[in-house]
């Protein structure tokens, strides 16, 4: 079962598709971070810290941390993931006792039993989930799981830093499709940008943000170029399987743009793009 959001876009493709492409990621964005938890946040949780892990996917965040943690001499941890699409969750047969996941629209109130109750609620990635109206009203909501002197933890990019060198023109075209259809659908463009003011109206203290770019790290040269363009690909099918735009109106038309900017890379151009973490 799962619950339909309108304006996102990467479910489409075969089944398990999408699932196998946010576990690459997140082994790409730990590479890139070299760590899965700001270290001021790791060194302020207690010895048996509950986190929730909100937009959670497959979960593979949670699993991660819970085994670093665990490996940390913190036995006692309790992880919540939420999620209002549940197709990705995993087998229950499969989890740890200390893992629960729960279908969840993070725009909407959560039961009082979640309220206060998290030393920090980590969000990744909601620039293809959110309007440019409800950044605003998801931190704010975010904001009620925390206990006193918890952190929310966001890790999102964005459109600003995703840059290819030398420039490429099927990048560009690609591209172009998805941000017109971004602003067509009223997401915002800016993300991450956008997050820090958010997170001081929400009433949030010592907030601070750091950026991780893939041009940092040589070694990830490839991965992060496909890692770009598999999420552009997944967009482009969106967008077509919702009717479209001219130039992009069938399955075949998402394919040749995103075959063409994979074919761009295989001559050497790479793709990048900068993680933010705010916090």
């Amino acid at each position: 079962m799962t619950a339909h959001n309108p304006i996102y876009l990467l479910n489409s493709g075969k089944f398990g598709q999408e699932s196998n492409r946010l576990n690459i990621q997140h082994d790409l964005f730990l590479e890139l971070t070299s760590t899965l938890l700001p270290v001021h946040i790791a060194e302020e949780l207690p010895d048996e810290p509950r986190i929730a892990d909100v937009a959670t996917g497959t979960g593979i965040w949670m699993k991660a941390v819970n085994k670093s943690l665990q490996s940390s001499g913190k036995s006692s941890v309790l992880l919540d993931g939420f999620d209002m699409d549940t197709t990705k969750f995993p087998s229950p047969s499969t989890l740890d006792h200390n893992i629960r996941f729960f279908e969840k629209n993070c725009l909407e109130p959560f039961a009082e039993e979640f309220l206060g109750k998290y030393d920090a609620v980590h969000v990744r990635l909601l620039m293809y989930s959110l309007k440019e109206e409800d950044w605003a009203p998801a931190v704010r909501n975010l904001t009620t799981l925390l206990k006193p002197r918890g952190w929310l933890f966001w890790e999102e990019t964005g459109y600003p830093s995703w840059i290819s060198i030398p420039p490429s023109d099927a990048m560009h075209k690609l591209l172009q499709k998805d941000v017109e259809w971004a602003r067509q659908k009223g997401r915002c463009l800016r993300s991450p940008h956008n997050l820090p003011a958010h997170f001081q109206e929400a009433g949030l203290q010592h907030c601070d943000w750091k950026d991780y770019s893939t041009f940092e790290k040589p070694e990830l040269s490839q991965a992060a170029s496909d890692a770009i363009a598999r999420v552009l690909l997944q967009a482009v099918l969106g967008i077509a399987e919702q009717g479209g735009m001219e130039g992009l109106r069938t399955e075949d038309d998402a394919q040749r743009l995103a075959n063409a900017v994979f074919d761009d890379v295989a001559r050497g151009h790479e793709i990048g793009f900068s993680m933010r973490w705010n916090s």
